[in-house]
């Protein structure tokens, strides 16, 4: 069994068994929750099969917090979960209804024959300049070619209101019509009732392991993500996926994620309409989760690793293409020595982790204040922290600079890289892209594993010191890899080496050629 990473769902042992394979397990008179249930010819759990993952759940039903901590499910607690799973698809229901009100209308076009690539972006990865986050070099790439057009499609997350950027761009809601909004209100009535018809008794089997029962914390995401307003939010963009890739003939669907419900639609609806879905790895744990690939979709990955772990999945060879990782694209360019100087520069790259609720802010800050007086201690250092674009503490962060200490809070890779490239040690404290990105320039690394807070995306790859914060010897720690910057180096080359292919600045060149051959170009 996999051991999920605590992005995911920070509960080990038999829960995992729930979060990973809940609709597959044949405990209903030997049927499953897949066999029941299906949508479009897929299983219906597939487009959902991600929703116990903490990533994907709406905060307010995050259950975890009680099970990790041996807390009972007080009626208290009950009630406010039941609270939440009822109003929270009526909220998303009217939000979405105006995301579909303000969208612009599709306009009469001009009939083409241009065949188009589809790129499924989000409104917050959207930059300020109007390019797209990790999809625009291979857009750029596909229109300087002139095989394909490239057709970026955006789609605003349930839980955001950015309808400015809905009014004048082309999203899915313009291809909004009377028929697909009627047939999602009829199918999802009828799958939400025969949702309903499981038993208590059913539902518990399915979250059941031997004598333990999760379904009294599990039931309320069930019921969330199976309300008929979130059943019909799933058919109405599986039923604007579909109508797209026939209007705008589409040849590939493109996607940095097989994740969300909304990015499985398209999967799905590529499916149907005999083309295929290509998604770009651009994280590091895309291979690390079970994959059922259920719709078939083609995978460009970083490296040999990651195709391993694929193929351990059970996706077909075929389906999987080394390209190197498009993410890192811009890193070449700043691989150059660092100058000797007396003055030793420690990079602290932070993560979202009070954000997505993977500890307390009173814990985070308490242990990294003292961290940081641990590395003020030792002589000659100058200390940049650089926090992650989307965390939201900057004035916690800001209250630590002084002439030891200065804070960095700017967005893009090329400040990440310049502050990379002029450091002689990078910290983290969740084994995060930053030690990848670290190996890629030969910079060494120390993961500090906090209380409670652990995980290892890289394995026996892992080319970072790594020391328990209850533990101390930090200072230590620090004062060695400093002194020896070659610590490790080994182990940073073969992460590179069996991770990334190449890293040549040229992924996302490697990634258009996949896309013209899926397309028969």
């Amino acid at each position: 069994m996999a051991i999920l990473n605590a992005t995911y769902a920070p509960i080990y042992g038999e829960m995992e068994e729930v979060v990973l394979y809940w609709y597959s397990r044949k405990v209903l008179d030997g049927k499953s929750f897949a066999d029941l249930f299906e949508f479009e010819g897929l299983p219906l759990g597939w487009f959902y099969e991600r929703m116990f993952f903490l990533v994907m759940m709406p905060k307010q039903l995050n259950m975890y917090d009680l099970l990790k901590h041996g807390k009972k499910l007080t009626t208290k607690k009950k009630i406010e979960f039941q609270w939440y799973s009822s109003i929270l698809p009526k909220l998303i229901s009217l939000n979405e209804k105006r995301k579909r009100a303000i969208a612009k209308l599709q306009t009469d076009k001009i009939p083409t024959q241009q065949q188009k690539v589809l790129f499924l972006t989000f409104t917050n990865h959207l930059q300020a300049d109007g390019s797209i986050y990790r999809l625009q070099e291979m857009i750029d790439e596909i229109t300087k070619r002139n095989n394909l057009a490239p057709f970026p499609i955006l789609v605003d997350p349930f839980s955001s209101r950015k309808y400015n950027l809905l009014k004048d761009k082309d999203s899915i809601y313009q291809y909004r019509d009377k028929e697909i909004l009627q047939k999602a209100k009829t199918k999802s009535k009828e799958m939400h009732r025969k949702i309903r018809s499981l038993s208590e008794e059913q539902k518990k089997k399915l979250f059941s392991i031997g004598e333990k029962n999760f379904w009294p914390y599990c039931k309320y995401i069930f019921n969330f993500n199976f309300s008929r307003e979130m059943l019909f939010q799933l058919m109405f963009h599986y039923y604007l996926f579909d109508k797209i890739i026939r209007e705008e003939k589409i040849t590939c669907g493109v996607l940095t994620s097989p994740g969300s419900s909304t990015e499985k639609c398209l999967i799905a609806a590529a499916k149907k309409n005999n083309i295929p879905a290509l998604v770009i790895q651009h994280g590091m744990g895309v291979t690390d989760q079970p994959i059922n690939n259920a719709g078939s979709a083609h995978y460009a990955v970083f490296g040999e690793y990651h195709q391993k772990q694929l193929l351990h999945w059970n996706i077909d060879k075929e389906n999987i293409h080394i390209t190197g990782p498009v993410i890192h694209n811009d890193i070449s360019k700043y691989k150059r020595k660092k100058p000797q100087q007396k003055v030793k520069e420690i990079l602290i790259a932070t993560q979202t982790l009070i954000e997505v609720n993977l500890i307390p802010k009173e814990t985070y800050f308490e242990c990294f204040k003292r961290i940081i007086a641990v590395l003020q201690s030792i002589p000659d250092v100058h200390i940049t922290i650089k926090t992650h674009p989307r965390e939201v503490h900057h004035q916690e962060y800001d209250a630590l600079v002084s002439e030891t200490v200065s804070t960095n809070h700017l967005k893009g890779n090329e400040n990440l890289y310049t502050l990379l490239s002029r450091c002689d040690l990078l910290i983290n404290f969740y084994g995060t892209s930053t030690v990848l990105e670290a190996a890629i320039l030969d910079k060494p690394s120390m993961t500090i594993d906090l209380p409670d807070l652990t995980q290892n995306f890289y394995q026996d790859y892992d080319p970072s010191y790594r020391i328990k914060y209850e533990e101390g010897g930090i200072k230590e720690a620090v004062q060695e890899m400093l002194d020896n910057p070659h610590l490790l180096q080994e182990k940073r080359e073969r992460l590179v080496r069996e991770w990334c292919y190449v890293v040549d600045g040229k992924a996302h060149q490697r990634v258009v050629d996949v896309i013209e051959r899926l397309s028969g170009k």
